[in-house]
């Protein structure tokens, strides 16, 4: 296995991603189609808050019943269409890097449109591994909670950390595994069978190279949240001042104004930025799979060459 020089590709990643900033629409729709949270009072708070307001909540439930379904229905298509356009975007922005690589022109739109052609795949990867993950976890729990049903709480707590334990490589594993994959189902346009096998073999002869690329997201993560937090504070302490003179002029509505104002600036920038990170981790990875794959095309070329000069080779005369 040849040397990988992480820093290098790290360095070439963060060029890729400054000088073409259209990259940077792809990131978009990957921040948008990466996670939808609903956030819900705690539990005891939630449950003070309907035994004092028990038949106030019925009464708004049982009057306003379709508009909540409306709402839940609306809610679910966007998280659905936003979730279709990341995997598309992930399988154009791929695409277009590798453009890139060769030294070809590329656009956002161009990329998109290439994309689709690879999203039914894509989910079936993902369907396939989230399925034999959540399989294996819950042959592994089954087992914890019959100890605990059976009063064994000192054996349930041991094959709880055994199942952990066995957990987090297998969750490793797949997500690995996972990465490749999408790798060969959109740069070689193999099969879903094919690109797992080739995924895992790829993983299996680099595993120590991948953990360490890896353990390179933590320093970058962290001068992401550093440089958040710091745009936080001076946008706080900007808007502050704001509000102070805006309240002086309008009272309650400057406040309002300026909270307002501050708060929208702040989620422009962290989705700005959030994008771009998108868009730098992917080329990482991209370029960290070009190092490790190639050494198997390389191997495949040799051995390809070596087959045919044999054939070529003429049979020697009998005397």
């Amino acid at each position: 296995m040849k040397e990988i020089n992480y820093l290098e590709i790290i360095k070439k990643s963060w060029k890729i991603t400054w000088k073409n900033r259209y990259l940077w629409w792809f990131g978009l729709f990957l921040v948008l189609g990466g996670r939808i949270s609903f956030n819900f009072p705690g539990n005891n708070e939630w449950s003070k808050r309907v035994g004092e307001n028990g038949s106030q909540f019925e009464n708004f439930i049982s009057r306003h019943w379709q508009s909540m379904v409306a709402i839940i229905i609306v809610a679910v298509i966007i998280g659905l269409v936003l979730f279709v356009l990341s995997l598309i975007s992930k399988a154009g922005l791929i695409k277009t890097l590798d453009k890139i690589e060769k030294n070809l022109t590329g656009n956002f739109k161009e990329g998109f449109r290439e994309g689709k052609k690879y999203f039914w795949k894509l989910l079936a990867l993902l369907i396939i591994l989230g399925f034999l993950i959540f399989f294996l976890i819950f042959l592994l729990v089954v087992p914890v909670a019959v100890l605990f049903s059976l009063g064994s709480p000192i054996f349930g707590i041991l094959a709880a950390i055994l199942a952990i334990l066995i957990s987090i490589p297998i969750i490793i594993l797949a997500s690995f595994i996972g990465k490749y994959a999408s790798f060969y189902i959109i740069l070689s346009d193999l099969g879903i069978k094919a690109s797992i096998e080739n995924g895992y073999q790829v993983f299996r002869k680099n595993i120590l190279a991948s953990i360490i690329m890896a353990l390179f997201f933590i320093p970058i993560s962290i001068t992401l949240f550093v440089l958040v937090i710091t745009v936080l504070l001076a946008v706080g302490f900007v808007f502050l001042l704001a509000g102070v003179a805006l309240y002086l002029m309008l009272a309650k509505i400057g406040i309002i104004i300026a909270v307002s104002l501050g708060s929208f600036i702040f989620i422009v920038f962290l989705i700005l930025v959030n994008s771009i990170f998108q868009v730098f981790c992917q080329t990482i990875w991209f370029l960290f799979f070009r190092e490790i794959a190639s050494v198997k095309e390389e191997e495949k070329v040799e051995e390809n060459a070596v087959e045919i000069a044999q054939k070529n080779v003429p049979a020697p005369e009998e005397a």
